[in-house]
């Protein structure tokens, strides 16, 4: 949960106030909030922004793994500006005692869907 109280703002002639504050390490929505007065007549208007990365690396890994098991990890890459961008990935994989552990490199182009 993310929750700031910026005080009290003056609004200029076109009733414009401007603020700024620092966001801590959030992924997800936010929804904003302002209340307005003027003599005795008040006034309200909220609204949402998304707060992420330009890209988000996602996994889903087991909770609990036993000794000599196996497992397929998916990896997810979100893009989510409205700009292409070039990913290089390595992996590898095999037990680090074996000598046919492997190696790979993908080069991918994503675009926001």
């Amino acid at each position: 949960m993310v929750s700031y109280w910026g005080g009290i703002k003056k609004a200029n002639g076109s009733g414009v106030a401007e603020f700024e504050f620092d966001i801590p390490q959030f992924s997800g929505e936010l929804r904003l909030m302002a209340v307005s007065y003027k003599g005795q007549s008040f006034g309200a208007a909220d609204n949402t922004m998304t707060v992420a990365d330009p890209i988000v690396v996602s996994t889903a890994l087991p909770r609990f793994l036993s000794p000599g098991d196996t497992v397929n990890v998916p990896v997810t890459l979100t893009n989510t500006t409205d700009k292409v961008f070039q990913c290089y990935c390595n992996y590898c994989g095999g037990r680090s005692d074996e000598s046919n552990r492997w190696q790979q490199s993908i080069r991918k182009s994503c675009c926001k869907k």
